[in-house]
């Protein structure tokens, strides 16, 4: 059985997926993944590590927030390469004035498919 993040009791994990996403990740990650521990690699919080990933196996379909490390397949772009999850983890790395002054040009929500 594949583990939720329900289920996963490493204690360290910061981020939450919901069960869809965690799903999500983990039938894409599973098919390069070739570690002991598939769930601690997803749940870790190791940005350059997963982008690592990302790129060694050309994944398009998956980036990773640069505030807390999740997988995600939809989040904002930020200059070009810079992405985060949510508007929470953005504003955390460059603040609210810098939310609500980029323009659509810089700042922009998107989804990446395969």
């Amino acid at each position: 059985m594949v583990k939720t993040f329900e289920h996963f009791s490493s204690g360290s994990t910061k981020q939450m997926y919901t069960p869809e996403e965690f799903q999500k990740v983990y039938d894409i990650v599973s098919e390069f993944y070739d570690g002991d521990d598939i769930e601690d690699f997803i749940y870790s919080t190791d940005v350059e590590e997963k982008e690592d990933f990302i790129m060694e196996n050309e994944i398009e379909t998956l980036r990773v927030c640069y505030t807390c490390g999740k997988f995600i397949s939809e989040g904002y772009i930020y200059n070009d390469y810079e992405t985060y999850c949510s508007d929470k983890c953005f504003i955390a790395d460059h603040g609210k004035a810098a939310f609500d002054g980029a323009g659509d040009d810089e700042l922009y929500w998107t989804a990446w498919e395969g």
